[in-house]
């Protein structure tokens, strides 16, 4: 099983607050998140997730492993609000 995003940067000697930020091909995203190509590129057309950056003079792109971390933190943060909206509803009795 692929470590964590964070536990792989971590292992490479490269802190989150650090200033160097690790560039991810389409692949590791893609492993990192679950997601597939095409996934990947509806979310970021609907602007719900990062955009890559140009890392050379042809079409290459990679995506800044900070932005990726950043955004798998932010699906498990919504993931845990919305449960605890959902406990702190009352709830409806029949009858």
């Amino acid at each position: 099983m692929a470590a964590t995003l964070a536990a792989d940067l971590a292992s490479n000697g490269i802190s989150e607050s650090g200033s160097v930020d690790t560039f991810l091909r389409l692949d590791r995203v893609k492993l990192a998140t679950g997601l597939g190509r095409s996934t990947i590129y509806d979310l970021m057309a609907d602007d719900l997730f990062p955009r890559p950056v140009k890392i050379g003079s042809g079409k290459a792109v990679a995506w800044p492993a900070s932005e990726i971390l950043q955004w798998q933190r932010q699906r498990v943060a919504d993931r845990d609000a919305s449960r605890q909206g959902a406990k702190r509803r009352p709830t409806e009795s029949a009858g």
